[in-house]
């Protein structure tokens, strides 16, 4: 019974370790810095687990009472591990038991693709993405669209206008430029109203090339709007990102309201953030509150939802976070860059009057999905005013 210990104090190891890394990428830290944390959390998370079973039989006993005694240090670990279990577990359970769908979401429709099966070839390449597409169940080029229904009080009644997300692509070459464009191809057949791009476009710079050949052919009756995420700080200078991404017909979303003409629905409006990683959004003014148009907002990460709630948007479209890429039957994901860890992983949420979506992304620097396919989402507001 005393070795049952083991199992809490190694999930509160691992909880500690995931925590560590989640806060980390939540920040603005420079990516080198944050890629040395990274591997120093990587790097303490398993020795451990290693050198301990091995260090304990030297002790001459496994037992979890007696290695308290073998190590004032260890046994302060230990202890630490424990408490921090138990925290993990009772956050884990509340989460469980207090998530709900918003009321006006309805369930997706999800069709789910693989884009090797259906182009006929490899799509990954390097050593490293083609070491990873033989791990099973790796869904790292598969796609899941998915179509949500959301009812909009702020829209006439019997109006409907689609919006398709667009995130995380994370264009580095390791997967090919052809499973991007079939991504375009089948966003065109949805015919969207609007399409927002919310972050990680580019993390190589030779892959700036890939840019006009995969958003000029996108589609959409009142425009294509974007707004960058932390890993295209690595592309500089910034602004031949930007120059690109103008030529490739995306409009960006700064620290001003961007009003948008959409036909018989009338004129809604757009703002982004990229906050931490890029400045604007600390610019943008709070509207009278009796301006009543729908208010959406690209935000690359979930983790400004205070931040949107205190300028009243309606919607919130969020990436960032992947749905942690690699997700675990009843626990779920446990790495997520965020500063809330995996509470805002992927999926709706109703944050006070807000609805926020998280994407689970399309991409990221590692090709790598468990449990976890890219996303695209379509999502059709029906008007109820």
């Amino acid at each position: 019974m005393d070795c049952l210990l083991w199992i809490p104090a190694l999930a509160g190891h691992i909880g500690l370790c995931s925590f560590l890394f989640n806060r980390t990428h939540a920040t603005a830290w420079p990516h080198v810095w944050r890629k040395l944390i990274e591997k120093f959390v990587v790097f303490g998370s398993v020795l451990p687990l290693v050198l301990l079973p091995g260090w304990l039989w030297q002790q001459g006993s496994l037992s979890f009472r007696n290695s308290l005694d073998a190590s004032p240090w260890l046994a302060a670990y230990l202890a630490l591990s424990l408490i921090a279990s138990g925290y993990f577990f009772a956050a884990w359970t509340y989460r469980l038991l207090t998530r709900t769908k918003p009321a006006n979401w309805q369930n997706p429709q999800r069709d789910y693709f693989n884009g090797e099966e259906i182009l006929h070839q490899r799509l990954t390449h390097g050593i490293v993405a083609k070491l990873l597409s033989w791990v099973p169940g790796n869904q790292a080029t598969a796609i899941a669209l998915e179509h949500y229904r959301i009812a909009v009080p702020k829209l006439p009644a019997g109006t409907t206008l689609k919006i398709c997300q667009l995130t995380d692509l994370h264009l580095t070459g390791q997967i090919d430029i052809a499973y991007y464009k079939l991504i375009i191809e089948q966003v065109n057949r949805w015919e969207p109203d609007l399409v927002l791009i919310t972050g990680d476009l580019v993390d190589q710079h030779h892959c700036l090339n890939w840019l006009d050949r995969i958003f000029k052919p996108l589609q959409a009756h009142y425009g294509k709007f974007y707004i960058l995420g932390n890993h295209d700080r690595r592309i500089r200078p910034e602004s031949e990102l930007r120059t690109r991404l103008e030529e490739a017909q995306l409009q960006r979303v700064g620290g001003a309201w961007l009003a948008v003409e959409t036909g018989e629905i009338g004129t809604l409006l757009l703002a982004g953030n990229e906050l931490p990683w890029f400045p604007g959004a600390e610019s943008l003014r709070p509207l009278p509150a009796e301006d009543q148009r729908l208010r959406i907002l690209l935000s690359h990460s979930p983790d400004q939802i205070d931040w949107a709630r205190s300028f009243n948007f309606d919607l919130i479209f969020c990436g960032h976070t992947h749905g942690g890429q690699v997700r675990f039957p009843v626990i779920g994901p446990i790495l997520c860059p965020s500063r809330y860890g995996v509470r805002y992983a992927c999926g709706p949420f109703q944050v006070g009057s807000a609805l926020m979506h998280v994407s689970r992304g399309i991409s990221g620097d590692r090709p790598i999905r468990i449990n976890c396919p890219p996303e695209v989402g379509l999502f059709t507001l029906v008007g109820t005013a």
